[in-house]
């Protein structure tokens, strides 16, 4: 539950930096946007999900994947676009598999 709970805040850092690209023109510039959104998120998640990884990939795969069902109660949820939400949670997976 501890590692639960020091996970939630790390949604709340990592959604607070991230925003997308509204402009539509631009899909090279979004597509950066959306990597560096999942690079972020990885990079949040890796210090603790590395370390459960190395206890149990079982268990770094369950605590990302509770990291994730919590991500909607996080009020920066809303503000984001579908990709960055996608984004955000495979960036989260990335760090569950210990490479970003």
């Amino acid at each position: 539950m501890k590692t639960i709970a020091l996970l939630a805040i790390g949604v709340a850092l990592t959604l607070t930096g991230c925003s997308s690209s509204t402009n539509t023109d631009a899909a090279a510039t979004t597509t950066a946007a959306h990597d560096a959104v999942r690079g972020k998120s990885c990079e949040n998640y890796l210090p603790v999900l590395s370390k459960l990884k190395e206890a149990s990939p079982e268990s770094a795969n369950k605590t990302a994947e509770e990291t994730i069902a919590l991500l909607p109660q996080s009020p920066q949820w809303a503000t984001l676009s579908e990709a960055d939400r996608q984004a955000t949670i495979a960036g989260i997976r990335d760090a569950a598999t210990g490479k970003c």
